[in-house]
């Protein structure tokens, strides 16, 4: 969900220490469901059923087609997750959705769905949200909320490709099934490996 540009700050504040640590596991789940697209074969039919459901892609030779533009937004949305710091994320308590955010100051403001999440990844998960509000970036994709759920399979795959929703469902679609492959992400977030990792 996008806001005006001035927030007025009403009710928001920074995240506590504990919400910190949640907001970390979520943006390293969201980081982790990028790098699983960024490795995908997007000839497989796996691929290419989740890209048809997500994105409205009627054809497979679609899909195909819009393959580069995919992993070029993915790719994007990653490298802006990873750059987030504290000054990026706050929480308003009065909020009862999962999250907005002011696309030109490229602030996520967390609401009470956020914690309310039962899992970092996955459907409807704290991972997907930070994908879907860090599309919205005027520096990444410049997305809206034009549809969302089932309600996207009445738009065009041109549509969709600039709607944020597409590219979260997308990715935690595509993250359920495929996260045994995913590639641990500590270096990228500058940090050294964990032994379990090795």
């Amino acid at each position: 969900m996008m806001q005006n540009l001035n927030p007025q700050n009403n009710g928001q504040r920074e995240l506590s220490e504990d919400e910190k640590r949640a907001f970390r596991a979520a943006r390293r789940a969201a980081i982790q469901m990028c790098n699983c697209i960024l490795t995908a074969d997007f000839a497989s039919s796996y691929v290419l059923t989740r890209a048809i459901g997500s994105f409205g892609f009627r054809t497979e030779v679609q899909v195909r087609h819009n393959a580069q533009r995919l992993l070029d937004g993915y790719d994007i949305i990653k490298e802006r997750i990873i750059a987030m710091d504290n000054d990026t994320v706050r929480y308003d308590p009065t909020d009862i959705d999962f999250a907005f955010t002011y696309p030109q100051r490229e602030v996520i403001v967390l609401g009470k769905a956020f914690w309310e999440a039962l899992n970092d990844s996955g459907l409807d998960s704290r991972g997907g949200t930070i994908i879907h509000e860090a599309s919205h970036w005027l520096s990444t994709l410049g997305t809206d909320d034009i549809a969302y759920g089932s309600d996207q399979r009445l738009h065009s795959h041109r549509t969709l490709l600039r709607n944020a929703d597409s590219w979260e469902s997308f990715a935690e679609s595509f993250w359920d099934e495929n996260a045994a492959q995913a590639k641990p992400i500590d270096a990228q977030l500058g940090k050294r490996p964990r032994p379990e990792d090795s």
